[in-house]
């Protein structure tokens, strides 16, 4: 179980912040519609509230991973360990 649990606001609508990052839903014409951040993202809408909350917790997560050192124009991948 996800320890992320949003707070249903209506039936239609739900909101809350995960990982500091204002995420919600909103049900259009049987289309839910995302926001991040009270900005709407024009180009994706899905099929069931699920779909979009797994979605938008995906995509904070990948905001929130660090970027790998770089060199130049070039990512450097740290290498592992020896052992």
């Amino acid at each position: 179980m996800s320890p992320f649990a949003p707070r249903k606001l209506a039936a239609d609508f739900w909101t809350d912040t995960y990982r500091g990052t204002r995420i919600s839903i909103f049900r259009r014409h049987g289309a839910w519609h995302v926001y991040l951040d009270d900005v709407l993202q024009h180009d994706i809408v899905f099929d069931s509230a699920g779909s979009a909350a797994f979605w938008l917790i995906n995509r904070v997560d990948l905001r929130n991973v660090p970027p790998l050192p770089s060199v130049g124009n070039r990512a450097v991948r740290p290498r592992p360990p020896c052992d």
